[in-house]
């Protein structure tokens, strides 16, 4: 890293916290972990009622799923 100012990782952290707010529809302006608390209840009563739960990925409101992929994760090498 040549300058001492930049943090790489502090980008890619705000640029996954952006995808996983819009990808869960949430507010940016409000508590994420309240939100996600919300989320998961509501889940736990759509499933006690009977009704349909989303599945992992992304929710079918999001257009652009192709916005969300992308090359550049993190890999770990296993011996």
């Amino acid at each position: 890293m040549n300058n001492p100012d930049q943090y790489p990782i502090i980008d890619l952290h705000a640029s996954l916290d952006k995808a996983v707010t819009e990808a869960y529809g949430f507010n940016e302006k409000e508590d994420v972990l309240a939100q996600l608390l919300a989320l998961n209840l509501q889940v736990a009563r759509n499933e006690k009622e009977g009704k349909p739960v989303q599945p992992p990925g992304l929710p079918a409101f999001v257009k652009n799923k192709e916005d969300y992929v992308s090359g550049d994760c993190v890999r770990f090498e296993w011996e």
